[in-house]
């Protein structure tokens, strides 16, 4: 049998994942997949990620390397009493700092090679899939980066080692093409009302060794933690109706472990076509952000073909570095400096302090912001009219219209943990700038002890319109309290003096008819719903139903299950629960500004406490 090694010399930066594999790609590849061939590396540079074993997806013919320090490294496959080796160099990375002069190229990080979810007839026709998914990538030449992410439910390790195998042959010239997958973790859970959520999500990930489809966090831990330079990404973060009811909560407040601190570095701020969800993606931007994440803000077409690529939709990621290559490329993912731009075109530069973005600061109550705004191509609609500054809790500090393309403002603060900037054009497009931080520690996390206050005798109004708002208060999230107008002004009246100390506001529901009712399914447009969820709240008590006092007030982000809202314990007969917008107009309010608001539920609760600590970089 005339074999040989698919290379025998590699050099390499540290963190890299790459093949190493015996004919993987030739017609003796079944034959040679169940060979007996021992892999060894003689050194700790690199660590090998054998794929071998006696299940039918296993293969011992194809390793992946794991490039852990710089160093050298001989590589060795025997078989049969003969030793193939290749010779490994692994490099220093060529970091680049935001401060550098750097290029702005265009890619997308969450793609598909085909419709398929079914995993017999995946893998069946994996090689066809992923040849086509280049071709067509590369002959339109117009990305500079890309990412092959099938879905984890239907790889198994033949077809995960193929994706690297097929992208090394292409010789990314043109476009630099990185394999990974979208693995999914499917931890369902139900809340106080009985309501089933998925309190997790599907995350891609790629320059990691493995992939996972898991119903716990713990797996997926462990597989992107032998990857010392993972990159993953929150994908759709408000997803609705897929696979159960409701709306996907990634619970970032719990999910913050220094694993997932470790390799997460991006969220979806776009995911495809999908316009109902992508109102609410950016609200989990700011709610990652607070929960210790290190993030940056990202557009995906999630195409899973044959449409796709750079015409798929306008929205683009936009990343930053030093050069066109897989190096740079991946050590401006792992630094966060990408951004999300909704209409593909607006090159973006800032500074806060004179840092670039993104940064680390240095601890100041005062930070002058210089922008630099400038585009791919010609086209005045692109051009932004507004530039917002978004900080904790997801609060807008500034909103200014004096764009040009280059322009200062100033904002003083002496609690804000991080800043990005959201910039809205003249057809509404949005783009979500590079986030900096301020050194200032992040929140404990409160696990709180709640127990509900009686309202079944209560009775509630808007006393805007002056109709009843009864439904929002009845313990049924099922039974919508749909406002007359895009604002409410909610006042309960609990009968009675009571210790108040937490709201539980509950978002309504958004469900897709099931697919036994086609013609509900046709008609049914998940944004009709998601731009009447609320946004910005603020919570009054008072004990005679005249004077009020303010004890809380802030955005609502969480849209796929009870976000819970606590102040001092306060004595009140009354409750008024304002809601001041709504996610269509906070949005786009240029086609959901009129969107009336909804509810499911209102609980009023008395709280005990612990707490954890958050989790840090």
């Amino acid at each position: 049998m005339t074999v040989s090694l698919s290379q025998n010399h590699i050099t390499s930066f540290v963190g890299d994942v790459l093949p190493l594999h015996i004919g993987f790609d030739s017609e003796k590849h079944n034959e040679l997949a169940k060979a007996d061939i021992k892999w060894e590396s003689d050194s700790d540079a690199v660590s090998l990620h054998s794929f071998s074993g006696n299940e039918p997806m296993c293969f011992n013919n194809g390793v992946l390397l794991i490039l852990k320090k710089v160093g050298n490294a001989t590589v060795s496959a025997t078989m049969g009493g003969v030793q193939y080796t290749c010779f490994v160099t692994v490099t220093e990375n060529k970091k680049a700092s935001s401060d550098d002069k750097l290029n702005y190229y265009i890619g997308d990080l969450h793609n598909h090679t085909t419709k398929i979810h079914n995993h017999e007839e995946f893998i069946n026709r994996t090689s066809e899939f992923q040849r086509d998914f280049i071709k067509q990538i590369k002959n339109e030449g117009l990305l500079d980066f890309c990412v092959m992410s099938d879905h984890a439910i239907v790889l198994n390790d033949t077809e995960f080692f193929r994706n690297f195998v097929e992208i090394e042959k292409a010789e990314p010239n043109v476009v630099i093409m990185l394999p990974g997958a979208e693995s999914e973790v499917t931890v369902l859970e139900n809340d106080r009302f009985g309501v089933l959520h998925k309190n997790s999500g599907e995350i891609v990930t790629f320059n990691t060794d493995g992939y996972i489809s898991a119903d716990s966090w713990k797996p997926f831990f462990e597989c992107i933690s032998t990857s010392p330079a993972p990159i993953a990404i929150f994908a759709h973060p408000c997803t609705v109706g897929i696979g159960h009811k409701g709306i996907w909560n990634f619970c970032f407040h719990k999910n913050n472990t220094p694993e997932m601190i470790h390799a997460v570095r991006g969220i979806e701020t776009i995911n495809g076509r999908a316009i109902g969800e992508n109102l609410m993606h950016e609200f989990n931007y700011s709610l990652a952000l607070d929960s210790g994440f290190r993030v940056s803000s990202v557009a995906s077409t999630d195409s899973h073909g044959p449409e796709r690529g750079y015409g798929f939709m306008r929205a683009k990621t936009v990343l930053l570095a030093r050069e066109k290559s897989r190096e740079a490329f991946i050590d401006a993912l792992r630094n966060n400096r990408f951004y999300a731009t909704e209409s593909g075109n607006v090159k973006l530069r800032y500074t806060v302090n004179g840092k670039a973005a993104p940064a680390d600061l240095d601890y100041a109550n005062t930070y002058r912001f210089h922008v630099e705004l400038s585009y791919f191509t010609k086209d005045e609609m692109t051009v932004p009219v507004e530039c917002a500054v978004i900080s904790d809790g997801g609060k807008t500090l500034l909103k200014t219209t004096n764009i040009s393309s280059s322009f200062d403002f100033e904002i003083q603060s002496d609690t804000a943990r991080y800043f990005y900037l959201r910039f809205v054009d003249g057809e509404g497009k949005r783009t979500w700038s590079m986030p900096v931080w301020t050194g200032r520690k992040f929140d404990k996390y409160t696990e709180s002890k709640l127990s509900a206050i009686d309202l079944s005798n209560a009775t509630a109004v808007d006393i805007l319109t002056g109709e009843d708002a009864s439904a929002a208060i009845e313990g049924d999230v099922y039974n919508v309290w749909e406002g007359k107008n895009t604002k409410a002004s909610i006042v309960i009246d609990m009968q009675q003096l009571h210790t108040v100390s937490a709201i539980g506001y509950y978002p309504r529901p958004v469900e897709k008819p099931p697919k036994t009712q086609p013609e509900l399914r046709t008609k049914w447009r998940e944004d009709d719903y998601t731009a009447t969820l609320p946004t910005a709240f603020a919570i009054y008590t008072s004990i005679d139903g005249t004077k009020y006092e303010k004890k809380a007030d802030g955005i609502f982000r969480t849209f796929g299950g009870e976000t819970v809202v606590t102040f001092e314990n306060t004595q009140a007969r009354y409750v008024r629960f304002d809601v001041l917008s709504t996610v269509g107009a906070d949005s786009l309010p240029h086609l959901y500004g009129n969107a009336k608001c909804s509810i499911g539920n209102l609980l009023f609760l008395r709280k005990e406490s612990k707490q954890r600590k958050l989790a840090t970089n």
